[in-house]
């Protein structure tokens, strides 16, 4: 599994300069990269893709618990500047093969809201072979439903 070094602070202002993300996201971001650089025993994966120094995107995702073969994609994030060049399905795929080296099979699953703003995420997990699984209305907040989509992997 790639477990990589982490600048906290780069990887939310990634993340801040998208647009997309809500205050709150990126704060739930920031606590997520604080454990990943002071806990070794997390159980976050960071991937990330890099121009030189520049931070280009990134995913992290895990294991989901209490599951023999879950695993949440929680974050697939790509810079404002690199989006539409196919990176954020690069770093989808790059989490499916990280997993199957160590697993036979696998069930990713991944939340996303129903907002506008998040249109092309969405329409990327489609493309990517991800099944739309279900929806629950205002979760978020009224008028902010969450929407799930899952994926089987095996080999």
């Amino acid at each position: 599994m790639l477990k990589q070094t982490v600048n906290a602070a780069e990887f939310a202002a990634t993340a801040e300069g998208t647009g997309v993300f809500a205050r709150h996201e990126i704060d739930v971001l920031k606590e997520i990269l604080r454990d990943c650089e002071h806990d070794p025993a997390n159980t976050y994966v960071i991937d990330a893709e890099r121009d030189g120094s520049a931070l280009r995107g990134f995913s992290i995702y895990g294991r989901t618990p209490m599951t023999d073969f879950g695993w949440d994609v929680y974050w697939i994030v790509v810079a404002k500047n690199q989006q539409g060049r196919g990176l954020g399905k690069q770093l989808l795929d790059r989490a499916e093969q990280a997993i199957m080296a160590h697993d036979k099979r696998a069930v990713l699953r991944i939340e996303t809201s129903s907002l506008p703003e998040y249109a092309p995420a969405r329409k990327l997990y489609l493309k990517c072979g991800y099944e739309k699984t279900g929806t629950i209305p205002d979760f978020y907040k009224a008028g902010d439903s969450l929407m799930l989509f899952h994926k089987l992997i095996s080999r």
